[in-house]
């Protein structure tokens, strides 16, 4: 390995720390609650990206040593969500994420008819 490919190579240092954040999930008839902690992350520093059917979150914050950490979590939430029905806050350290459900997995009530 030349002195080039060394000094392209992460270091120890340099490499981010990687922690999976604890995150509460909650459910209703209309849509899903996630409460990620991710504490020190900036909104800037913090991504949130639908692909069905999988949901990511990304964040970076710097620890109190100075080493990056990089907190990264991934869900698998099919089809039952709406795309253009999902809002994120961020708030004293505490991403909120709520997933409409699509009107398809929202269940319904189906009259019974009797016979006149």
């Amino acid at each position: 390995m030349s002195n080039t490919e060394l000094a392209k190579q992460p270091t120890r240092e340099h490499a981010a720390r990687r922690v999976t954040p604890r995150v509460d999930i909650f459910e209703n008839e209309q849509e899903y609650l996630l409460l990620a902690d991710v504490p020190g992350v900036s909104a800037e520093t913090l991504h949130v990206q639908f692909e069905p059917p999988e949901l990511v979150i990304e964040g970076d914050r710097n620890a109190d040593d100075g080493q990056p950490v990089r907190y990264a979590r991934a869900f698998q939430v099919g089809e039952r969500i709406d795309p253009e029905g999902i809002t994120a806050e961020l708030k004293h350290g505490v991403l909120r994420l709520q997933l409409a459900k699509s009107k398809a997995s929202q269940p319904r009530r189906i009259e019974v008819k009797a016979p006149a």
